[in-house]
């Protein structure tokens, strides 16, 4: 398992494999790289859409704001009557893993809400996260679209999964964002 940091998109790491797991900080607006951080939280770049082999084949779950994300606008900025805009395979690492032979890519539309630490792994989007995993490797499923729709199902049943004023509200928002892009079988 790569981490960063220390690791960066710099560093010759190869991402060839059939299971591909992000979790880093994304951008509604660049969808070109992720970005992780230093122990001292300061950013640094973890992944650019460059480091994309070129026939990953992969199913890759993604635990990052706006990680799947194709839409050039996101919705808090669209403007009624207005062309929101498409990305493509040249700006969305979501997209670039499709056109180089992914199967699925699964993420999020909007910001995601991590848990807040190791002990709180199973709450805010790391239940999904769990779920999601669970159900893909589970051979009775038939797939990743599948397994997103049964982790939703599953996460439906366990919410609040914060006791904070906020729960639902991150929850519902936790459930309604992940989609699955690609062929999703």
């Amino acid at each position: 398992m790569l981490i960063s940091s220390p690791t960066t998109y710099q560093d010759g790491y190869d991402l060839s494999a059939e299971n591909i797991y992000f979790m880093l900080h994304g951008d509604a607006l660049d969808s070109m790289e992720y970005v992780g951080e230093t122990k001292t939280r300061q950013p640094v770049r973890a992944f650019r859409i460059e480091k994309i082999p070129d026939s990953p084949t992969s199913i890759v779950f993604a635990g990052c704001c706006w990680g799947a994300l194709i839409a050039a606008t996101p919705a808090a900025f669209a403007l009624q009557n207005e062309p929101i805009g498409v990305k493509g395979r040249d700006s969305s690492i979501a997209l670039r893993f499709l056109s180089k032979g992914g199967r699925a890519f699964v993420g999020c539309t909007g910001a995601h809400y991590s848990p807040k630490n190791v002990k709180e792994v199973n709450s805010a989007g790391g239940a999904m996260h769990l779920n999601f995993w669970s159900n893909y490797f589970d051979a009775k499923v038939a797939g990743p679209a599948e397994a997103l729709r049964l982790s939703k199902l599953n996460y439906l049943k366990g919410i609040p999964y914060l006791q904070e004023e906020s729960s639902l509200a991150v929850d519902s928002k936790t459930l309604n964002q992940f989609t699955c892009l690609g062929l999703g079988w």
